[in-house]
């Protein structure tokens, strides 16, 4: 399982051995993570029997079905359209077909994680160094300066 923090919001994606991972995965690292929602109940909404506890975190969205074929069920989740896989272990309850207000209950599976690469702190020296020029170089723009100012008249 990978759990991703994004926002204030906890994300539990499981990971199988089909996960395609780049980079080096550990805690604290940033990620991107491409994944599939799968459907694992499916049903009129008050139908829903509870979480299982023996895979990742298991999510839960009600909306009207818009398109269902034997691998994929669409539905209007208020302004967006979500399509989540399905399986020969989705349980279907009731009547499933368009227009139909489901709730779904789905976990979300790993296709692709890209590890980012850590960042490198500036180093110290150079940027020290790279200010302590630029401070001389300005030092010797107000020298000149002052000088040209002082061999002005005011006529």
């Amino acid at each position: 399982m990978i759990a991703v923090q994004k926002g204030n919001d906890r994300w539990e994606i499981a990971r199988d051995s089909n996960a395609n991972i780049t980079g080096d995965l550990k805690i604290g690292a940033k990620v991107t993570v491409a994944y599939v929602m799968t459907a694992s109940d499916v049903g009129p909404p008050g139908s829903f029997h509870g979480f299982r506890y023996d895979r990742p975190r298991a999510y839960q969205a009600t909306g009207a079905v818009l398109e269902v074929n034997d691998s994929m069920i669409a539905f209007q989740k208020q302004t967006d359209r979500w399509e989540v896989a399905r399986n020969s272990k989705t349980n279907i309850r009731g009547d499933l077909k368009i227009g139909a207000k489901v709730t779904m209950t789905y976990m979300m599976t790993a296709t692709e994680v890209e590890v980012k690469p850590d960042q490198i702190p500036p180093n110290t020296n150079n940027h020290n160094k790279r200010m302590g020029q630029a401070k001389k170089s300005l030092r010797q723009r107000r020298h000149r300066l002052r000088n040209q100012l002082s061999s002005l008249r005011i006529l």
